[in-house]
Order: C-alpha cells, then structure tokens, then sequence
C-alpha cells in the first residue's frame, strides 16, 4: 500500500456510502410498518411482504459494520478539536453496531420460518422463547446508537466541521426514526431513510474532500516520531 492514509480516507468514505445504502434499504423494505403485537402476526407481515423482508433484514445485518467505520473516520476527523465528544460517540455508535448486528443476525432466522407456514404459530413461540436471549442486544444496539450519532452530531456542530445542515439532517433523522414512528410507523419511514441517506452520503463527501494529512500518522511518517510529533494530522477546522 502506497499510501496508508489515502486508503484510511478511502475506507472511511466508502464505508458511509455503503452504510447510507443499506439502511435506507432496510428502512424502506421492512415489514415493521404492518406488524401486529401478536408474533404470528409479525411473522405473516413478512409472509405477506414476500423477498422484500428478506432483503430488509440482510440489509440491516449487513449495515452495522461500514456504519461502525465510517463513524470512527468521523470521530477521526473530529479528534482534534472536539476530542471527548468524538471519541464518546465514536465508542457508543461502536456498540450499538455491535449490537444491532448480533440482533438483526439472530432474525436472519425468519424468513426460513415463513417458509412454512403451516407452522407460524410455533415459530412465533420459538422466536418468544429467545427473546430475552437476543432483546437485550437490540435494546443495546439502539441506546448505542442513538447516543451515539447524537454525540457525533453534536461534535459536528460544536467543531463547525462541514456543512451546519449536517447534523441538523441527523437530529431530524433521531426524532424521525425514534418518535415518529411511534406515531406513524408507515409514514415515519421512508423520510428516516431518506435523512439517515443524505446524511451519511454528506458525511463521506466531507471526508474524501478532507485533506489526507488529516489521516496520516507517525507510524506513516517516521521523522515525525523523532520531533515529538505523534498526531500530525488533527483537523482542527473552526
């Protein structure tokens, strides 16, 4: 690798993109919106929605991970002028994708469940028996994430790090995603998908314009070492 650092960008760019891309898939295709209290009728809501659920829940799996390092490139860019908030946020989305991605593994089970559907209601029972098994790993996945990208929002904002519509897109998608759709599940989700989307795509356009010196470290440059200067490339953008 020629250049570390190009390829630490890179990464983190692509990584928001790909993040951006599968959860508005996830949102968009989930059967939530038609799901019943009752666990039958959950599972025939995704009898009903057919391969698209199917798609949903890969996707959701599939997220957490890009999403956990595009967020780390954000805290990376932040780390120098708002360092707490940064590295707190960073470490709290990290948890929440750790969490998000063991649950929404365990309910990769679900579409071969529909797929007999003579046998829903036991299903249903199976997936109640595991629930305090995998629920505490939603339950984490979700304060993980919220406080998270709250905390990274917030930094963005303090830090004057790109645009100011950035985190207020993030705040909107928090408020959306979190109360809206405790009001209107149906309506609520295609605009959380389309505020997570803007925003994470605007988030890897601010760091593949960052400059690359931005990403580089002592370990790339060993003359820095010598000069006492292990963090060469701090944004400290105000």
């Amino acid at each position: 690798m020629r250049n570390p650092a190009t390829y630490r960008r890179g990464a983190a760019a692509v990584c928001l993109v790909l993040a951006g891309v599968l959860s508005a898939t996830f949102i968009v295709l989930a059967a939530a919106p038609g799901w019943g209290s009752d666990g039958v009728a959950r599972l025939q809501a995704v009898v009903d929605a057919g391969g698209t659920a199917t798609v949903s829940f890969l996707a959701f799996a599939a997220y957490q991970l890009p999403l956990m390092i595009g967020l780390l490139g954000v805290a990376h860019l932040l780390r120098g002028r708002t360092p707490l908030l940064a590295n707190l946020g960073a470490t709290l989305a990290g948890v929440g994708a750790i969490g998000y991605a063991v649950y929404g593994g365990s309910q990769l089970v679900i579409p071969a469940m529909v797929a007999d559907q003579s046998n829903l209601e036991l299903f249903a029972q199976l997936r109640t028996d595991a629930e305090p098994l995998t629920e505490p790993f939603a339950a984490l996945g979700m304060v993980g994430s919220v406080l998270g990208l709250l905390l990274l929002s917030i930094a963005l904002w303090r830090a004057k790090l790109g645009p100011r519509w950035i985190p207020v897109t993030l705040w909107g998608f928090l408020a959306v995603e979190f109360a809206g759709t405790a009001l209107s599940p149906a309506a609520s989700g295609p605009v959380s998908a389309v505020l997570l989307l803007v925003a994470l795509l605007s988030l890897a356009v601010l760091i593949q314009r960052s400059p690359v010196s931005a990403w580089t470290s002592a370990v790339d440059m060993p003359s820095l070492v010598e000069h006492g200067d292990e963090h060469p490339g701090a944004v400290t953008a105000g």
